[in-house]
Parts: C-alpha cells; structure tokens; sequence
C-alpha cells in the first residue's frame, strides 16, 4: 500500500486555501490605508487642541495650510505642541482645501465655530463629512453647513471624496 495524498485530496487543500485568501486578501490590503487615516485622524484632532490652545487670532487669521514647517497658518504657534514640526500627511501627494500634504484649517462665516481642521480620508468609513463642500479657494466656509453634507457614496462606488473634520467652538 503506497502513502501519500491523492490529487484529488490536493486539489480540495488548494481550493479551501484559495477560498480562504479571497475572504481574507481586501482586508489585509486595505490595512495600510486604514493605518493612514488613524495617523491623520490623530494629527488633526491634535492641530485642533493646539490651535484651539493659542490665540485663536494669532494662529488663524483667514484659516490656510498646516503643512511640515510651512504654511499660511502660524506654524511656530502648532509646532511646539509636535516637537517642532507640524505632522504631514502620511501621503505627501494628498491634497485637501489647495493643501498639499497637509492639512487645511477653514474658519467659519457663520461664526457658529471658531474654526475647523480637515485631512482627506482614504476610506469613507474614516470620513465625517464629503470634501466637495469645502471651497479650496476660500478658507473662510460656513462650517456648520458643510456637516449637514456628508452623505454616503452611491451604489457604485463614486460620489466625491471623505474628510475628516474637527470643528471647534
């Protein structure tokens, strides 16, 4: 009597390994995006403690750019709650409000908020509100409207891009 497998027994082993990696593979894909946004969520909620912090006329005087040791927000006033350097986003290439690899800091028309801090979202699930409603030209936006836009994608996928915002009072 000979021992081994038979090809059939083989072939169920395979089949049962495939299965098992196409139920697992999008989520371990899907792992490194989601790691981004925890580092960006973080960092934006960080910004808004510090701005919030400061003098809010001092650090944010038409909102802008929070990015590496550059932009149009005061930059000296947030760094030294990051160790001397503001946190870029985790994707250089990101963009979000004309913010290239950093975040944007909008303050409110509506004065309903002082101001608020956003980074682009890789995953909607990560995002509280759709991008498309802040204006990149014009830092000065009605907060409190653009949290009443945050909708779901549609069916296929598509319906602008997720943010994270912290609007502070």
């Amino acid at each position: 009597m000979k021992k081994g497998f038979t090809l059939i027994e083989l072939l169920i082993v395979i089949a049962i390994i495939g299965i098992l990696a196409v139920a697992f593979l999008p989520s371990i894909l899907g792992a490194p995006a989601k790691a981004r946004d925890t580092q960006r969520i973080a960092h934006v909620q960080k910004i808004a403690s510090a701005l919030s912090s400061q003098t809010i006329g001092t650090s944010i005087t038409a909102g802008g750019c929070v990015a590496g040791t550059t932009g149009t927000v005061n930059p000296a006033l947030v760094a030294a709650d990051f160790g001397g350097k503001i946190p870029e986003d985790p994707v250089a290439t990101n963009v979000v409000g004309g913010c290239t690899g950093g975040y944007a800091v909008y303050t409110d028309s509506s004065d309903t908020y002082s101001f608020g801090v956003v980074a682009n979202a890789e995953n909607w699930e990560n995002g509280n509100v759709v991008c498309g409603s802040l204006a990149a030209d014009s830092y000065d936006d009605d907060l409190s409207a653009i949290i009443t836009d945050a909708v779901a994608p549609a069916a296929d996928g598509t319906g602008g891009t997720m943010c994270y915002a912290v609007l502070v009072q």
